[in-house]
């Protein structure tokens, strides 16, 4: 039983391109997230050396932040921007989130705060020298 945080960055430059070489453009991407929260599970020891730990209840409250910079020579620049937009939305479900009913710019940042749920299975090892009982 305990508390927890941890703490996700995710940075991305791209160089995009067209096939006519008209278009050109520098993509920046950040995406932040803060999870802090309550877990509770259980650990297995066995042979004093291997350990299973399982948290099966992990509620957290998060906060989602996403930086989109887009620079360069764009032709057609809103169409490609919401391009962009959309198949980051398909590869990070959060992003859809992030700027559902809203539209993309040039530059910008959005964030939001929503609940997050933590589950897990650890398998662990302790090297050294084994513990010698009394």
């Amino acid at each position: 039983i305990g508390p927890f945080t941890n703490y996700f960055l995710f940075h991305n430059e791209r160089t995009l391109g067209s096939a006519d070489g008209l278009t050109e453009g520098i993509l920046k991407s950040d995406i932040n997230i803060l999870n802090i929260g309550f877990q509770m599970g259980y650990q297995f020891v066995f042979h004093d050396r291997w350990t299973i730990d399982m948290v099966f209840l992990g509620p957290s409250v998060s906060r989602y932040a996403m930086k989109l910079d887009l620079s360069g020579n764009l032709n057609g620049e809103g169409q490609l921007q919401n391009e962009i937009v959309e198949a980051l939305a398909n590869r990070f479900p959060l992003v859809k989130e992030l700027v559902d009913n809203q539209s993309a710019t040039v530059h910008g940042t959005s964030s939001s705060w929503g609940k997050g749920f933590r589950y897990q299975l650890n398998v662990g090892y302790r090297f050294g020298k084994k513990a010698q009982k009394k």
